[in-house]
């Protein structure tokens, strides 16, 4: 699912999946300027804006790709949502890191989560990250239930569904 052209600094992307924006230790509160949400800076120390996507209950996000239309230096945590400011280490954590080139665009891979936050790690007006579009890939639940059909009679009887477990043999979908 995807979302290219935002109006708002929070909302749907699509199947249910959401983003929300928040100051952070930003140096101003998030704002849409021609279609993208510009997040602040924020310092050497603290990470500026915050970019937040959850995944409806049941499903797992894989990876994300983002687009900043500014050069600029994002950081992510996954499985965590944080509204308040960060530490530039915290979101560096593990190598979570990297530059983008103006118009380019980062992903982050190999994810397993429902929820991942994305932080402005540039600490100038000229390395804001300008949000131009939100790409998520995703998986559904792998602990589901499924109904086998099995008929009861042959000749005019009934159809039952009933489910299974994957202990039971069922297959999960």
């Amino acid at each position: 699912v995807s979302i290219t052209s935002f109006s708002t600094t929070s909302g749907d992307i699509g199947s249910g999946f959401t983003y929300s924006t928040y100051k952070g230790n930003a140096t101003s509160a998030p704002a849409v300027n021609s279609s993208a949400i510009r997040l602040y800076q924020g310092t050497t120390t603290n990470a500026g804006g915050l970019l937040v996507v959850k995944a409806p209950s049941g499903y797992t996000i894989t990876a994300v790709a983002i687009k900043s239309t500014m050069a600029t230096t994002v950081g992510y945590v996954e499985g965590v949502e944080f509204t308040t400011g960060q530490k530039q280490s915290t979101m560096k954590a593990n190598g979570k890191s990297a530059a983008i080139s103006a118009n380019g665009i980062f992903t982050a891979s190999g994810l397993s989560c429902d929820v991942i936050t994305f932080a402005c790690l540039g600490t100038s007006s000229s390395s804001r990250l300008y949000l131009a579009s939100i790409t998520v890939t995703y998986e559904t639940g792998s602990t589901g239930t499924t109904y086998n059909v099995e008929p009861q009679a042959t000749t005019g009887g009934t159809i039952t569904a009933t489910p299974k477990t994957a202990a039971e043999g069922a297959e999960i979908t």
